[in-house]
């Protein structure tokens, strides 16, 4: 024998530590790929400014309306992946998600004004519906801990790409100077959006190439598509109604998912 341990304490804790790194071998190493359902919640806030240019000059106007509005959907996600550990505890991975989803719509809002400026029995009805649309994707980097041989706690970040699309409107009435003037126009915009996504997760083995888990994300779109409108105003006098919209979204989601691990131990 080489060497010779006294304190049968210590050689316990040694083949136990073998043990636990030699469980922990195989467990989240390698390629994976899973699919999940879920439920997000979109919020819009909308940071809206009016303004009226008629006869002698510009008329700014405040509205009252919601800026906030909410809106629910259920969603479902694949993902393609590869993952890693080191030391048997710290886990890294990285993955790519395409998300499909029911189309949120929200953020319509209405406002009436009963005077401003030299107007009277003023009616604004200014909408905007943003709607996100069918499909996101994201590229997510991964770190964690694993307290288990076959579990793992991580947080996670990364870009998300999001298509939405803004419907805005605008109906102009009043009464100025004995006569009336009125307006209405409509325009919509269509583009893909980059946001941040953020968010922790846990996932554990069942079987040598299947797990399975559930994560909370957050994601943040500070400048979502808003068509500006100039409403051309016609009556008693001619004008502009002017209408600019500042929207942004945060979407908090939470899924469960399958996972399948290609590398086999």
């Amino acid at each position: 024998m080489l060497f010779k341990l006294k304190n049968p304490i210590l050689l316990c804790f040694i083949l136990l530590s073998n043990i636990y790194n030699l469980s922990a071998l195989g467990y989240f190493d390698g390629p994976y790929a899973n699919l999940g359902f879920g439920l997000r919640e979109d919020i819009y806030k909308n940071d809206p400014n009016l303004l009226v240019d008629v006869g002698a000059g510009a008329i700014q106007i405040a509205i009252e309306n919601d800026s906030i509005s909410r809106d629910d959907a259920v969603q479902a996600a694949l993902t393609l992946g590869w993952s890693n550990v080191s030391q048997a505890k710290f886990y890294y991975a990285g993955e790519a998600n395409l998300r499909l989803q029911k189309a949120t719509d929200a953020m319509a809002h209405t406002s009436v004004m009963s005077t401003a400026g030299g107007m009277t029995t003023t009616q604004i009805h200014p909408h905007l519906t943003v709607e996100n649309l069918n499909f996101s994707t994201s590229l997510i980097a991964k770190l964690g801990i694993l307290p288990f041989p076959h579990t793992v706690f991580y947080g996670l970040v990364g870009p998300e790409f999001s298509r939405f699309k803004s419907t805005a409107m605008s109906s102009f009435n009043a009464d100025f100077g004995g006569g009336t003037i009125t307006g209405m126009s409509r325009k919509s915009k269509s583009e893909w959006k980059p946001g941040i996504v953020m968010g922790a997760g846990a996932e554990s083995y069942f079987s040598s190439n299947f797990s399975y888990g559930v994560k909370f994300t957050h994601s943040i779109y500070n400048k979502l598509p808003s068509p500006g409108l100039n409403t051309q105003l016609t009556g008693a006098i001619t004008g502009e109604f002017i209408t600019r919209n500042k929207v942004s979204a945060h979407m908090n989601s939470v899924m469960v998912y399958g996972s399948y691990h290609f590398a086999v131990f």
